[in-house]
């Protein structure tokens, strides 16, 4: 099995318990203050992205309506091309 020596008398076992309980409380004090920093962060994000969109929303929004009208005109044609081809053969006809 392993060389570890266990703690024989009653003290030494308590002395093992209370290490083991220092680190796992400094661990989780460590975990405390991540979480708090990312929350911190992620906060920032929001609010940050919150007033983008508030200062900058209406070039965005033009922008979106500049290209949809863009994609729209490139499908009208598209399809009006074909339409115009099949109207000019049944009048040639």
């Amino acid at each position: 099995m392993s060389n570890k020596e266990y703690p024989k008398t009653t003290d030494d076992k308590l002395n093992e318990i209370i290490l083991h309980l220092r680190k796992l409380d400094r661990r989780d004090r460590n975990r405390t203050w991540g979480g708090f920093i990312k929350t911190i962060i992620y906060f920032g994000l929001v609010f940050g992205s919150i007033w983008y969109a508030y200062a900058f929303g209406d070039q965005l929004l033009e922008k979106v309506a500049q290209q949809a009208a863009k994609q729209a005109a490139i499908v009208t044609e598209q399809q009006g091309g074909k339409v115009l081809e099949k109207f000019e053969g049944l009048l040639v006809r």
